[in-house]
């Protein structure tokens, strides 16, 4: 009896060893292929276009020319919004985004989103581990699936946004930057 409580201890120090080291790769890339958190917005001059702004953070919609950052895996993208803090100017949220196009003549918009979905998540588990429990929020205007992979410094979560029968869908994955999501927090209470 003594022996087997042994192995199970051993074989749960191991996989919670073996999480922590697949959860840190998370810090290690530090945001999206060549777009790292922390950039300076100088970096970025002729490849982004104003998008939106508040009291916080400035966003642009991604414009450069680089092939691989079109991708997210196999998946095409069809938007890339870069989050700038103001007061630094530093890069604090990536977000990518898969849209979906209704079709009148074919509701499966929403069954192709959903299965692309399972597949970015299992592509971000096979690299990251197991994210934590998902979550499900829905409003008269959406519904919101998505699930999180929290590591040290950056928090990735991915969502599969559907808007109704007859509108189209999307996929969003969030990079952020940990510290700046915790200044706010912090700054709130």
């Amino acid at each position: 009896m003594k022996k087997i409580f042994i192995v199970l201890v051993l074989q749960l120090l191991l996989y919670s060893n073996s999480f922590c080291q697949l959860i840190d790769k998370l810090d290690e890339r530090n945001g999206f292929k060549t777009l790292k958190l922390g950039d300076d917005i100088s970096l970025f001059k002729d490849k982004i276009q104003f998008y939106d702004k508040n009291s916080e953070i400035t966003k642009y919609q991604y414009i450069g020319l680089e092939p691989e950052l079109k991708k997210l895996f196999d998946y095409s993208l069809s938007g890339l919004i870069l989050s700038f803090h103001n007061s630094t100017n530093k890069l604090v949220v990536i977000e990518l985004i898969n849209e979906y196009q209704f079709n009148e003549y074919s509701y499966d918009h929403y069954k192709k989103a959903s299965e692309d979905f399972e597949k970015i998540n299992s592509n971000f588990s096979s690299l990251f581990g197991l994210p934590s429990p998902g979550k499900t929020e829905e409003t008269s205007e959406k519904t919101v699936i998505s699930a999180i992979w929290l590591s040290k410094k950056v928090l990735l979560k991915t969502s599969l946004i559907y808007y109704g029968l007859k509108k189209n869908s999307e996929i969003s994955t969030i990079i952020a930057d940990i510290k700046s999501i915790m200044q706010k927090t912090d700054a709130g209470f």
